[in-house]
């Protein structure tokens, strides 16, 4: 129940993408309080209840904090798998970082939104030194995956950032910008022949991809089709989210329902506070495609 863990470790971001959460005003971030000390014990305590499988790090930038290499070294000692979410911009700042990354095998998620200097920059921002970033993984041979947010600002070079990902053996994963239908990035706001043109370019690089139910819908959307609500969430099923500031929640998008702190709740409670959160109100269903755990 708390073998795959989400951290978000830091309470802020060096870029303004204008389609987050924190910078639309949906979410904000907390204070950043936690020791290496806090997660070092509540892993630690967390493995005495059950096998931990899978930590990830996020944020905002987890990059802003000074003790990353530290906390990922922690989070190796008792997490077979450890996933770095990044916008790739600090990634070349300390020296040999990207080598331990490698050493370590941590596995490396980088937001890109093109690759074609043609693009505007201005919805996103950084992507040249997202791109020296994903370079030094590439050269250090570290296992990669590249996450685009598809807007109607960025989809024409949706071929490109595919063939991109192919020559340096990097994984794909592509999410519809979450924002109203008449936003100006959205998607539905494309005629249907360029939403075609999508869909087709999805199916192409079904094998890069993976995950075929998130893309089935994904799919559907882009044909107009209205999202079908989840009967249930893998994430939510397998494990917890905690936010800068030691609090657990069920996921980042059901920050309502606080399950504990890590620094001062005891894992049966969490547990048992989980539990009488799920029997209230089950994991899905949820309709939103800015997830990256739907499938």
């Amino acid at each position: 129940m708390i073998s795959t863990q989400t951290l978000s470790v830091s309470n802020g971001c060096n870029l303004a993408c204008t389609y987050c959460w924190y910078e639309t005003g949906a979410a904000e971030y907390p204070h950043a309080a936690l020791t290496l000390d806090d997660y070092a014990d509540w892993f630690r305590r967390c493995a005495e209840k059950e096998p931990l499988t899978r930590l990830i790090l996020t944020g905002g930038e987890p990059m802003l904090r000074e003790d990353l290499p530290e906390l990922l070294r922690i989070g190796h000692s008792y997490f077979p798998e450890v996933l770095l979410l990044t916008n790739g911009l600090l990634l070349t700042r300390r020296p040999d970082f990207v080598g331990e990354l490698s050493r370590m095998g941590t596995r490396v998620h980088v937001s890109l939104d093109h690759v074609s200097p043609s693009i505007d920059d201005r919805v996103r921002g950084g992507t040249k030194g997202a791109l020296v970033g994903l370079n030094a993984l590439a050269a250090a041979h570290v296992e990669t995956q590249v996450t685009l947010v598809l807007t109607a600002k960025n989809y024409s070079d949706l071929p490109y950032v595919i063939g991109y990902c192919r020559q340096h053996d990097f994984d794909l994963e592509v999410n519809p910008v979450a924002v109203p239908p008449t936003h100006p990035l959205s998607l539905t706001t494309l005629g249907g022949a360029e939403r075609d043109l999508l869909v087709a370019e999805l199916r192409a690089a079904k094998q890069m991809l993976g995950r075929p139910e998130y893309y089935f819908r994904v799919i559907r959307y882009l044909q107009g089709s209205p999202i079908r609500p989840l009967t249930a969430c893998r994430a939510v099923e397998a494990g917890v989210f905690i936010e800068a500031d030691g609090n657990i929640q069920l996921c980042g998008q059901r920050r309502e329902d606080v399950l504990g702190n890590i620094r001062t709740s005891a894992i049966s409670e969490v547990v048992d506070r989980r539990n009488a959160v799920l029997q209230a109100h089950s994991a899905g269903p949820c309709v939103s495609l800015d997830c990256l755990t739907v499938a």
